[in-house]
């Protein structure tokens, strides 16, 4: 037998399989088509309608947080210190760690800033 047939043979016996696996699995999702079929069905354009319909929901108005020009500038610094020591390697962070709790954020941030390695890829 030449090839060419023997490999169609195969594929038409694939093909058949196939078959028989979709009859099998029509066969067992049928009770679950009944079940679809007795749901309502809603539309795009029903639901459209039901939204248009429902109240708007209230937004709740978030509580401004009163914060002085202090507590903002001293917030701003350690966001600016937390930035700066977040790629640092773990000895030059405790080093800037020991500063800023001998000299403040500012002598800290300074120190950060210079240990930082370049990204000039």
């Amino acid at each position: 037998m030449p090839r060419g047939l023997a490999v169609l043979d195969d594929l038409i016996e694939d093909v058949r399989a196939i078959e028989a696996r979709l009859t099998e699995l029509k066969r067992a999702l049928a009770p679950l088509s009944l079940l679809a079929d007795s749901q309502p069905r809603v539309t795009r354009a029903a639901s459209a309608n039901a939204a248009a319909e429902r109240p708007a929901k209230k937004r709740r108005r978030r509580k401004r947080i009163v914060m002085s020009a202090d507590a903002r500038a001293f917030r701003k610094k350690q966001g600016q210190y937390m930035g700066a020591v977040k790629g640092l390697s773990a000895a030059n962070r405790a080093k800037v760690k020991k500063v800023r709790a001998v000299e403040g954020y500012d002598a800290a941030l300074k120190l950060a800033t210079s240990l930082k390695p370049d990204k000039a890829k």
